[in-house]
Formats: C-alpha cells, structure tokens, sequence
C-alpha cells in the first residue's frame, strides 16, 4: 500500500508537458513548456500578428486532470479567461484543438484531479506564469529560447508560424539547436 501511495504522489508532484502548437489537431510546429507544475500558465506567442496558438497538446498528466485554454482578459493577464477546457479520463494526454472563429490561445494550464474536494468550485486561476523553454520547427529541429535575444525570439517566432524549416533559417540561430539526435522523432510526431 505505501509504495502506491509513493507512486501516486509522484504522479502529482511531477509537472505535465505542454505544447503549444501553430496548427490545429497538435499539429505542427509549437513551443515547447517541459515539466510544468499545476495552475502555472505557459504563456503562448503574443507578438506581432502572432496572437497565440492554435492547438495545446498535453502529456505526461495524472489520470483525470483537466486542462486549459486561455484567452487574454482586458486587465492584460495572458491566462485570463477560459477560452475551452477538457479532462484527460483514463488517459495522460489531450490536445485541445481550434477555438471558433479563428481565435487563438494565448496560454495553457492543467490542475490535477481532485484539486479541490467536497464539492467545492475547483479553483483554476493560474498561480504562476512561465515562457516557453524551446521551440519546434514543422520538420522536427529544436530551439532552446533562454539566452535568445528578444528580436531574434520574435524573428524565430514568426518564423516558425510561417512553416519555415531548419534549412531556411538563418545560420545565427544554429548555435540554439538542441536535441539534434531526435530530430526525426519529433517530426514523426508532429505530422502524426
């Protein structure tokens, strides 16, 4: 009994995967949030003519959580309203896909199971907010963000939401690739 209970714990206290993709069905290239605690928003793209995402898959989740799309509020929280939410059953994942109308997301979260017992309105308001680690490219190559300057960030951004491949990017941004041994993992998954 004790063991499941470790196991169980575990399960909660670990953060889910979040991404944030530019196409719908998680499809598509995304940014990348590993290991993200409950109610912490994972900001999605706010810049230029890029508003957010378009799709959010979610994985490494307990049984049952639920998740979330947000939308802006008019007092500026990226995670203000939301905007569609789902619960992942029996499962560890969900992708949450388009919003009507072509409205984006502009970020996401998950609560565990049972956040809040006795019937009590399950409280979703995000806690903390956290930028995006790395982003993908539709064919699978990985950018880490931290240490990017803010205009070759916004650059690389709408880079990536235009469909632009490794080859097409400019050579300065060869020196952010990470996890080049995976590469074709990633684009297997992202055109699944």
């Amino acid at each position: 009994m004790k063991v499941v209970a470790i196991l169980s714990l575990a399960a909660v206290v670990a953060g889910a995967n979040i991404r944030n993709h530019f196409e719908d069905g998680c499809r598509g290239g995304y940014i990348n949030y590993p290991n993200i605690a409950q109610r912490t928003c994972a900001l999605g793209l706010h810049d230029n003519n890029t508003k957010g995402s378009v799709s959010i898959a979610f994985s490494a989740l307990p049984q049952h959580s639920a998740v979330y799309g947000w939308q802006g509020n008019r007092s500026g929280n990226l995670c203000g309203t939301i905007a569609k939410k789902d619960n992942v059953g029996n499962t560890d994942h969900k992708c949450l896909g388009s919003l009507s109308g072509g409205s984006q997301y502009a970020g996401s979260s998950w609560t565990q199971p049972g956040f809040n017992l006795r019937g009590a309105k399950q409280d979703t308001t995000c806690t903390a907010k956290v930028a995006p680690h790395s982003l993908v490219l539709n064919d699978g190559h990985k950018y880490i963000l931290g240490g990017m300057e803010e205009d070759m960030m916004k650059s690389l951004y709408d880079l990536a939401v235009k469909g632009t491949t490794s080859q097409e990017l400019p050579s300065e941004y060869a020196v952010f690739e990470i996890e080049k041994e995976s590469v074709e993992q990633r684009a297997q998954d992202i055109q699944a």
